[in-house]
């Protein structure tokens, strides 16, 4: 159940927001960045709610321990977002011995710790190819294997880190900015192909 805020700002009141569930039985759903943090917690708790789940991770061995702490059959897989026939492969795997991708979670990415100005070109430019490019790649492979079928569910994941003022939080805007525009980018073919792209 959600709650959603209403009345102004002298009297508020918090109301339930009731929606039909999701029946996630059965569901494939594929994740990347995995392993670790909130990769690691959407895959616990989409597998608890019964969704065939599939990590991939650049740690493998990491992705591996996780899909056995979290059992289910969670299949791990090594994957690096930034090359395209890495994500492929994945993908392959994934539908190859869990069945139709029905719902990717584009979760991947990193964040450089530090001062904006102490930054250097290696960083922004590897920043960019996960937090921005992985998206993208992992939403164009998506949406070729869900639009033969006419349905699917895609979700990108992205920092609200760029909303704070910090030092390390100039950079993060425009990456957050571009990433969150994705779904918006992607509508067409995804309302094409049946399917939804959310950020």
């Amino acid at each position: 159940m959600e709650w959603r805020c209403c009345g102004n700002s002298a009297r508020l009141a918090l109301r339930p927001v009731t929606r039909a569930p999701r029946r996630l039985q059965g569901k494939v759903v594929a994740i990347t960045g995995g392993a670790r943090g909130i990769g690691r917690a959407v895959a616990a708790a989409l597998a608890r709610e019964g969704a065939r789940v599939a990590i991939g991770d650049i740690d493998a061995s990491a992705a591996r321990a996780a899909a056995q702490q979290i059992g289910s059959g969670t299949l791990a897989s090594q994957l690096d977002v930034t090359d395209r026939a890495s994500f492929e492969a994945f993908l392959e795997r994934v539908e190859a011995e869990l069945g139709p991708l029905e719902v990717m979670v584009n979760n991947a990415g990193i964040l450089h710790l530090g001062p904006f100005v102490e930054e250097d070109e290696a960083s922004q430019v590897r920043q960019l190819d996960i937090n921005l490019h992985g998206p993208i790649t992992g939403t164009k492979l998506a949406l070729r294997r869900m639009s033969p079928r006419g349905r699917g569910h895609i979700v990108n994941v992205a920092s609200s880190a760029g909303r704070l003022r910090h030092p390390a939080s100039p950079p993060i805007r425009p990456r957050n900015t571009a990433s969150s525009a994705l779904p918006r980018r992607s509508a067409g073919s995804s309302a094409a192909a049946g399917s939804t792209s959310r950020s």
